[in-house]
């Protein structure tokens, strides 16, 4: 009596154990898996991200004219991120001196006036003291990048403002056949189907982007 009621305890333990083990060899199998995913992905960016670089250094060699419109990620903040955004505008600011250039920014005036960029060549529409005069030089710069090669960079600009930055970017880019636009940005990077072949996405976080690149 007592040797059946052992067997069967004997049989689900082994049962039990043969599943238990199943579980751990499946689970060792999937973890591989999964860092090979991640892995796969990070390498895709990585290329994507250094491929953007090629071309933008390509395009910024042959340029006539550059534009650059910085965006809510230059935003005034504290501690270490303000200093890279500091820092990052002024590697930015060293590269364009000397170049025909011209700056547009949804920055608010305070935001806007803490960067150490040349109040000459920036257009800060959200500045009290902004004038139609400054403007009009804004606009009458853009007006001569027609059939010029000129290359759009636009740094870290969401869709609170698309007016300004984004949508005028992206018709600069449609109707002058040597403009290329770099759409920079840690999620808003999108750029139209109808610009295939004149823009390149770039989904990274510009100031890191631009404190790298023009490093």
């Amino acid at each position: 009596m007592d040797q059946l009621n052992q067997e069967p305890i004997y049989v689900m333990m082994v049962t039990v154990d043969k599943k238990w083990q199943k579980i751990e060899i499946q689970r060792e199998k999937e973890v591989p898996v999964r860092r090979s995913a991640v892995s796969a992905r990070y390498w895709r960016k990585h290329l994507e991200k250094t491929e953007a670089e090629k071309i933008l250094r390509e395009k910024l060699g042959s340029a006539e004219k550059i534009l650059v419109g910085i965006g809510s990620e230059w935003k005034k903040k504290e501690g270490a991120e303000e200093e890279e955004i500091l820092h990052a505008a002024e590697q930015l600011k060293k590269f364009l001196d000397g170049k025909d250039y011209y700056m547009i920014t949804s920055l608010a005036d305070e935001d806007a006036k803490r960067l150490p960029f040349d109040a000459g060549h920036i257009a800060v529409p959200h500045s009290v003291s902004f004038t139609e005069e400054n403007w009009k030089s804004y606009t009458l710069w853009l007006s001569c990048t027609l059939n010029r090669n000129t290359v759009l960079l636009e740094l870290g600009e969401n869709y609170k403002d698309p007016s300004l930055i984004r949508w005028p970017f992206e018709k600069t880019a449609m109707l002058n056949n040597k403009a290329y636009l770099f759409r920079v940005h840690k999620i808003f990077s999108q750029v139209p189907e109808e610009l295939a072949g004149k823009s390149c996405p770039v989904a990274e976080a510009s100031v890191k982007f631009a404190e790298e690149f023009f490093d």
